[in-house]
C-alpha cells in the first residue's frame, strides 16, 4: 500500500496517516513472523542436512554387511561356543588326569617294594581299583596298601626288617 493511492482516493491526510501507521505496525508484525518462519526453516533444513548425511554414512556402512548370512553366523558362533566348551571339559579332564597320576607317583614313593617292578605293578593295580580321589587325597588306599601287604608280602619290604636292618649296618 502506497500513500499516494490513499490520497488519489481523497482521503485526509491525517486519516492517510493513520492508515499507513496501521499498515506500517501490521507489516512489522508480519515481518517478525516471517522472520522467526525463516530462522524455524534453516534450523529444521541444518537437522534435515545432519540426518541426511548421517543417514548416508550408515547406509555406506551397512553395505560393508550385505550378502553376510547372520543366521549362518549365529550357528558358527554356537558351534565355535560349543567347542569351546568342549576343549574346556577336555582339559579339565586331562589335568585331572595328570594330577591325579602325580599323587599316584607321590603316593608310592614312600612305599617299600621290593623292586621297580612291583612298585609299577602295585600302581597299575592301584590305578585299577579306581579309589575316589578328591582333593589330592585318595580315599581307601591305606587300606590298599594294608591288603597289598597282606596278599603279597613277597612284593612289599616288611618296614621292620628294613629298619632292623638299617641298625645291624649302623654296628
Amino acid at each position: 500500500m502506497k500513500r499516494e493511492d490513499l490520497e488519489k482516493l481523497g482521503l485526509e491526510k491525517a486519516v492517510v496517516d493513520k492508515i499507513m501507521d496501521y499498515h506500517g505496525d501490521s507489516i512489522e508484525v508480519t515481518k517478525k513472523e516471517l522472520q522467526t518462519t525463516k530462522d524455524a526453516l534453516v534450523s529444521k533444513t541444518r537437522e534435515l542436512d545432519t540426518v541426511t548425511k548421517a543417514n548416508k554414512e550408515f547406509q555406506n556402512s551397512i553395505k560393508k554387511y550385505e550378502g553376510i548370512d547372520v543366521d549362518k553366523l549365529n550357528i558358527d558362533i554356537k558351534k565355535l561356543n560349543d567347542e569351546n566348551e568342549e576343549m574346556k571339559a577336555k582339559h579339565a579332564e586331562e589335568l585331572a588326569a595328570k594330577d591325579k597320576a602325580y599323587a599316584i607317583d607321590k603316593l608310592f614313593a614312600d612305599k617299600p617294594l621290593a623292586s621297580e617292578l612291583a612298585r609299577k605293578a602295585a600302581i597299575v593295580d592301584f590305578t585299577e581299583k579306581n579309589l575316589t580321589f578328591d582333593k589330592g587325597v585318595f580315599y581307601g588306599a591305606e587300606g590298599y596298601f594294608k591288603a597289598l601287604k597282606e596278599s603279597d608280602p613277597a612284593a612289599c619290604y616288611n618296614l621292620a626288617k628294613i629298619l632292623m636292618v638299617a641298625k645291624q649296618d649302623a654296628h
